[in-house]
């Protein structure tokens, strides 16, 4: 007698093969998944490195102008902080469609992708921003000693500034050395400078009060060879910066510094087509000044500018040559 399979055991059969016969539908839909996924998170990279192009492409090229040391630094905040994290989360994202071996990323998504139409390697955006994340610490080493290196050289080329803006550039080296420290807050040369500038400054400081307290109204060089009266050189000589001045100066002496006119310019023939003398001006400058201490400017005055042009006013032009500060109270004729 013949026996049939029971229908539980044919039903059975029948959904193992239906099964069976959609593993291949199947496996190619995952397979079409995963190149999606791979695919848009290679896009989302690629379009991460053309909208920081600008930016990384500063940190790939290593330098930096002194000028835009500050500005560089803000951008360079700015991509390390709000940048790169979400590159490394688009980076993430790839690696998890494709795997997070660097070595084996391109093989890796030519097995998925095959090649890539574009010529370019699929993992060129990964290694790019590598480079990037690897270049950014030896580039704040290395622009963090060029600042030292420049803070360093103004330190001792302080003096040479004139007294009137040296706690100012004082104040300028200050915040240079607080911008390198921002880059690299372990130069050493930096740390050991940020003390030195702060004495520097204080002695300085404590250097020109003395010079202020001590320095004499010189009045008119006794020498003084003419042409003129002196005293009427400098009445025009104060007529003329009282007339051309900010409205906030006011000059109240001058007196002539110097034992004569000298040529300020020559014409193509060497002819003097102007004169120039020298006076110290007692100044006012509202907001500078104060009831004890008078600026005190060395200043040019300069003729017309024409051949055989008097050594006399009317005066034309001004040159200023240093300015510097000393008590009101020195000044004869000043309060």
């Amino acid at each position: 007698m013949q026996h049939f399979p029971g229908i539980s055991v044919l039903l059975g059969l029948f959904v193992l093969g239906t099964l069976l016969a959609a593993l291949p539908t199947a496996a190619a839909a995952a397979s079409d998944q995963d190149k999606a996924a791979a695919l848009a998170a290679y896009e989302a990279l690629r379009q991460e490195r053309e909208r920081l192009r600008e930016t990384t492409y500063k940190i790939e090229n290593g330098q930096c102008h002194p000028m835009n040391w500050a500005p560089f630094l803000d951008e360079l905040e700015k991509y390390e902080k709000t940048e790169s994290p979400v590159v490394q989360e688009k980076i993430a994202a790839l690696g998890k469609a494709c795997g997070n071996n660097l070595e084996t990323l391109e093989t890796d998504m030519e097995t998925l992708l095959g090649k890539n139409p574009s010529g370019w390697d699929w993992s060129a955006e990964v290694k790019y921003f590598d480079m990037i994340l690897k270049a950014i610490p030896t580039l704040r080493q290395n622009i963090a000693k060029d600042i030292a290196d420049q803070a360093a050289q103004n330190l001792q080329m302080m003096a040479v500034f004139d007294e009137a803006i040296r706690a100012a550039k004082f104040g300028e080296l200050k915040d240079l050395v607080k911008l390198g420290l921002r880059y690299d807050p372990h130069n050493d040369a930096l740390i050991d400078l940020g003390p030195k500038v702060e004495e520097a400054a204080a002695g300085d400081a404590a250097a020109i009060q003395k010079q202020i307290e001590d320095r004499q109204w010189p009045g008119h060089h006794k020498g003084f060879a003419g042409p003129g009266s002196p005293d009427e050189l400098a009445k025009a000589a104060l007529d003329y910066f009282n007339s051309t001045c900010k409205p906030t100066e006011k000059a109240l002496a001058a007196c002539i510094v110097e034992p004569e006119w000298y040529c300020f310019k020559r014409n193509i023939f060497g002819q003097p087509v102007q004169w120039a003398l020298t006076f110290w001006v007692a100044v006012d400058v509202q907001g500078e000044t104060t009831p004890d201490v008078v600026n005190a400017w060395s200043i040019s005055f300069i003729t017309e500018e024409k051949v055989d042009v008097a050594k006399a006013p009317p005066f034309r032009w001004a040159a200023f040559n240093f300015k510097q500060k000393m008590k009101r109270a020195n000044v004869p004729g000043l309060k």
